[in-house]
């Protein structure tokens, strides 16, 4: 691996880390991964998980076999349908399930199938659709690559084959007409499909040590959000035999150096591991534009236009720390997290009107969550209706309609 990269803000050659930033970035990476998977199973099978939420807008609220790592809504048939991506609790690598689900009346999901990953994962965190093909990252023991599952009949998901694509944690993709990309550990892949159901790896862009990453596209742009390194970058795939990194923005904290501590001692610690201070913890883009969820921060906008760092324009405070981020229109979805106990965070949902691009404002709040920190997953239905939340292993769905 090429210890440098070209800089797409002199031009010249940039060195990202030397041998002793590499040995740091992989201690960083173990302890991510311990940190995690003692913040997810903290407490299994000890307590009732069951969430007790007294607001109008709540639909439905089930308790699903496995923890939610994805929620996805689509379209069959004029029939609104849902994806749900759990893992079991017990044993090492654990199955990963791809579950599909359809609407009743009142809203509220219910199973139709359900069909398990050729081989055991870790948590997946950012599933594709694309036409009827859906991807899942699947981080395997010994392999990590895309799993695709053909969802021509949704009541019968079919698995369409796995494509080993890198080594190296793996939990994050996206898709965009005949592209994917795929995070690993220090690389990430771009696959060509065509094929939809037969991926083929086209090239590899080359990174910085993290594994803890956002990946976004938007047409001929892959857009990277690097927690671990403090870096938010944009590639060209115009060519995907020869991507480009083509701007850098360095996140907030901008020191490349991720301090954290096993256990939780004060509900403030706990909050601290789950939304970490002064990064950016996810993201979308929208004509240009990216609203990032950036912890304590809030919502920060980046102009896109630049031709080499994007911009800074504007910031939007929130009471929490933003999480996570979706959108639908003019209005954006915020899950922000706040101090509960050390067993629980409690949780929000913030409603955002960006239909003045530059000045969003909170118009609602949806208060008062409690669950377990850690596993978070949400998205906004196609017509805007509907909003989905998963956390640790409770489904809620929302009526946003108004």
């Amino acid at each position: 691996m090429s210890t440098e990269e070209s800089s797409p803000l002199s031009g010249t050659s940039q060195e990202y880390y030397n041998p002793e930033r590499s040995i740091r970035s992989k201690l960083i990476i173990i302890g991510v991964a311990i940190l995690l998977i003692l913040v997810a199973y903290a407490y299994v099978g000890t307590r009732d998980r069951s969430l007790d939420i007294d607001d109008p807008a709540l639909i439905s609220q089930q308790q699903e076999d496995g923890l939610i790592c994805c929620i996805l809504e689509f379209d069959s048939g004029g029939q609104p349908h849902a994806i749900v991506i759990t893992r079991e609790l017990e044993g090492e690598f654990r199955t990963v399930v791809f579950r599909v689900m359809t609407l009743n009346d009142d809203g509220s999901p219910e199973e139709i199938n359900a069909i398990g990953s050729p081989i055991p994962g870790l948590l997946p965190t950012r599933i594709a659709l694309v036409d009827d093909t859906a991807y899942v990252p699947i981080d395997g023991e010994g392999q990590s690559g895309v799993w695709a599952v053909d969802l021509s009949d949704p009541a019968w998901p079919e698995d369409a084959g796995f494509t080993s694509t890198g080594d190296g944690i793996s939990r994050q993709l996206a898709a965009d007409g005949d592209r994917l990309a795929i995070n690993h550990t220090s690389t990430v892949a771009i696959l060509d499909i065509t094929d939809r159901t037969s991926p083929e790896v086209r090239s590899e862009l080359e990174q910085p040590e993290s594994g803890i990453v956002t990946l976004k596209m938007a047409g001929e742009r892959l857009i990277v959000n690097d927690t671990v390194n403090d870096e938010f970058r944009v590639y060209d795939l115009s060519d995907v035999d020869t991507p480009e990194q083509i701007a850098l923005h360095q996140n907030p904290d901008g020191t490349g150096e991720l301090e954290f501590e096993l256990g939780a001692e004060t509900p403030e610690d706990r909050l601290d591991q789950v939304a970490i201070p002064s990064r950016y913890l996810d993201f979308l883009i929208d004509d240009g534009l990216a609203y990032l969820a950036a912890s304590d921060i809030g919502i920060r906008m980046l102009d896109l236009g630049g031709a080499d760092e994007p911009e800074i324009i504007g910031d939007l405070a929130l009471p929490d720390r933003a999480v996570r981020v979706a959108q639908h229109g003019d209005r954006l979805f915020v899950l922000g997290a706040s101090p509960g106990n050390v067993e629980e965070l409690t949780y929000s949902i913030h409603i955002v009107d960006i239909s003045d691009r530059t000045n969003p404002e909170v118009v609602e709040t949806i208060n008062n969550i409690l669950s377990e920190p850690g596993i978070q997953a949400m998205t906004v239905s196609a017509d805007g209706q509907r909003l989905y939340l998963g956390l640790y292993e409770s489904l809620l769905v929302f009526d946003i309609s108004d």
